[in-house]
C-alpha cells in the first residue's frame, strides 16, 4: 500500500517539470517568432502620410458665367477631369501642383492651372476630410451658346483655385476620393466659377 502511494506521490513532480517544460518552449518560439517578423501591437493608421502622392478624378463639369453688370448668362454644364502631384509635408498639410479641364456640349471650354496648400483633418484610421486653396492662370475658351453661331474667344486670366473633399483608404497606400475641385476667374469682362465634382483615386508613395 505504502509503495503505491509512494508512486503516485512522486508522479506529480514529472507532470509539472512537462508543464513548466512545455510553457518555456511555447514562450521561446512566440519570442523568436515576433523578432523575426518584428511585430508591432500599435494599431495601423492609413490617413497619416508624409510624402508624395498622385491624385485623379473624373466628374460632371459644374459652374456658371455671368457679366460683371450682374445680368446672369447661364450655367455652365458639361464634364471634366483634376489631376494633382503634390507632397505632404505632414499628415495635415501638402503642396500640390493642380489640373482641372472641363468641356462643354456646345465646345466652351476652361482650363485652369496652378498651385494650391492642401489642409487635411484625419478623423479615425481611414478617413480624411481636406480643403485646398491657391492660384493660377485659368484659360476660359467661350461659345456663342446664345445663337448657336459657332463663334468661340478665349482668353487666359489669373485665377483662384479651391477645392474640397474626403478621402477613404482602401490599403495603406490607395484612398477613394470624392470632391469638387475648381476655381474662379475674371475674362471678357465675365464673371466665372467653375470645377468638376466626381470622385477618383489618390495613390501615396
Amino acid at each position: 500500500m505504502r509503495a503505491r502511494e509512494y508512486r503516485k506521490i512522486n508522479r506529480r513532480p514529472i507532470s509539472y517539470k512537462r508543464s513548466l517544460l512545455v510553457t518555456t518552449v511555447l514562450l521561446s518560439i512566440s519570442t523568436a517568432f515576433a523578432s523575426g517578423y518584428d511585430i508591432d501591437p500599435t494599431p495601423i493608421s492609413y490617413n497619416r502620410h508624409v510624402g508624395a502622392y498622385l491624385e485623379g478624378n473624373f466628374g460632371s463639369g459644374l459652374g456658371g458665367l455671368r457679366y460683371q453688370t450682374g445680368v446672369g448668362i447661364s450655367g455652365f454644364r458639361g464634364y471634366g477631369g483634376s489631376a494633382a502631384a503634390g507632397y505632404q509635408l505632414n499628415p495635415y498639410v501638402g503642396l500640390e501642383a493642380d489640373f482641372t479641364g472641363i468641356s462643354a456640349p456646345n465646345s466652351s471650354t476652361v482650363f485652369m492651372y496652378g498651385v494650391t496648400l492642401r489642409g487635411i483633418l484625419p478623423i479615425g484610421d481611414r478617413v480624411s476630410l481636406y480643403a485646398k486653396l491657391g492660384g493660377g492662370p485659368i484659360t476660359l475658351r467661350v461659345c456663342d451658346f446664345v445663337f448657336n453661331t459657332g463663334i468661340c474667344v478665349s482668353q487666359t486670366e489669373w485665377g483662384g483655385l479651391a477645392g474640397a473633399g474626403l478621402t477613404l483608404a482602401l490599403t495603406k497606400n490607395l484612398d477613394l476620393a470624392v470632391d469638387y475641385t475648381g476655381g474662379f476667374g475674371t475674362g471678357y469682362g465675365i464673371d466665372g466659377i467653375y470645377g468638376v465634382l466626381g470622385g477618383g483615386l489618390l495613390y501615396h508613395f
